[in-house]
């Protein structure tokens, strides 16, 4: 019999039960596993992408919307 942490789950399951979980969860195809926090390098790495993507639509006066 599998362990209770190896059983396969519907997505209905998990989004009524990650509703109430203070931490956050993904769900890829039956099993679910808990997010990591994002590290500063993490952000760094995002900051420096985002910064570049902008310079470079600006050079064509287009804009760009982050969210």
């Amino acid at each position: 019999m599998p362990n209770v942490a190896e059983q396969l789950t519907s997505l209905d399951e998990f989004v009524a039960w990650e509703r109430d979980q203070p931490e956050r969860y993904e769900y890829a195809g039956g099993v679910i596993t808990m997010m990591t926090g994002g590290s500063a390098a993490h952000v760094t790495i995002a900051m420096n992408l985002c910064l570049c993507v902008e310079a470079r639509l600006a050079r064509n006066r287009l804009l760009s919307f982050w969210q």
